[in-house]
């Protein structure tokens, strides 16, 4: 009898200290529990995303991130709503929105400045990047056809024959203010840089006269150069994007200047759940490999490269290297 009492003691013992353990081991949502999910185990998205765009409707970042909604849309089963604004604000409200995965932003290559410059009190390290939807080798020097200089050599004598006369439009702390005010450093020549605003904004000024060179993409101008209203005098890669050969670079054309290539990258406010992040990523890579996005990008006049989350950030992280690098060089 003592030895039935003594085994009947032992199960009970063991049978709490198994339900302990099971207890133990349960996870709430706040604790965690979805850290071991994979991307396709989570109910997430239900609800439509909000897409922050920076810029107007109809400029070079805004024209690729509609595209990449759509794919993107079909691709997590819920409407993917572009919101564009202007730039300081959408990266601050994305900056400050739940970290529920609702809201995210595309940034372009500009947004690295913000920190550099004191605009903001957060960089790259505000968000989480999960991916780099284009790049673009096309962005140049680009006047009307009437301006008295039609070759960025012609430009540049120009400018030394009339310091100070020639007017630059750019918009202040994005890469178009840093391509500017490098490529005048380059050629140690003097010009007045004044903020034209967005793309959108600033294509209307040359166009109106009221500057006479920008910094645009092809996708921004490919309709005003078939036409022959608008000429490139140059890209700033050190060899010609494959969507332009017929466009030399700076560079090519003998002046010592180059700059990185510009990048649109697809943002979450830091702190989503990773398995949120895993399947936002997922997504989003799956659209980069689709045949018809790159084509469709192709013919904005850019470029596609498929990154896993990984390489996405190591990607950002060496572009932000070089952004402090030239900022300090340069502003």
């Amino acid at each position: 009898m003592k030895k039935l009492i003594a085994l009947a003691l032992s199960a009970v013992m063991l049978l709490s200290l198994a339900a302990c353990g099971a207890k133990e081991d349960t996870q709430t949502p706040d604790d965690g529990a979805n850290d071991g999910q994979t991307g396709e185990e989570i109910s997430w998205p239900t609800d439509p995303i909000t897409l922050k765009v920076t810029g107007k409707a109809g400029g070079s970042t805004d024209l690729v991130s509609r595209v990449f909604a759509e794919y993107y849309s079909k691709e997590l089963g819920v409407p993917v709503v572009v919101e564009n604004g202007e730039g300081i604000l959408q990266y601050q409200g994305t900056h400050d929105a739940a970290p529920d995965g609702y809201t995210m932003c595309v940034g372009a290559m500009g947004f690295l400045l913000y920190k550099h410059t004191g605009t903001l009190d957060f960089g790259l390290e505000g968000y989480d990047p999960i991916s780099v939807i284009s790049e673009d080798e096309t962005f140049g020097f680009w006047v009307t056809k009437d301006a008295p200089y039609q070759t960025i050599n012609e430009l540049v004598d120009y400018m030394k024959e009339h310091p100070g006369e020639v007017t630059f439009g750019m918009k202040t702390s994005t890469s178009v203010h840093l391509e500017t005010v490098g490529f005048l450093k380059a050629v140690g020549c003097e010009a007045n840089v004044v903020d034209a605003g967005g793309d959108a904004n600033r294509v209307t000024a040359l166009l109106g006269g009221q500057i006479d060179v920008t910094i645009e993409p092809l996708g921004s101008m490919k309709g005003y150069l078939d036409e022959g209203e608008a000429v490139c005098l140059g890209t700033f890669q050190e060899e010609s994007c494959v969507l332009c050969p017929e466009i030399p670079t700076v560079y090519q054309q003998g002046i010592d200047f180059t700059f990185p290539t510009n990048f649109q990258a697809l943002m979450l406010p830091q702190g989503c759940d990773a398995a949120i992040v895993a399947k936002a990523s997922e997504a989003a890579q799956r659209v980069l490999d689709n045949p018809d996005y790159v084509a469709d990008i192709n013919a904005l006049g850019a470029i596609v490269n498929s990154r896993n989350y990984e390489e996405v950030n190591e990607y950002l992280n060496n572009a932000n290297d070089i952004v402090s690098e030239l900022v300090q060089d340069i502003l």
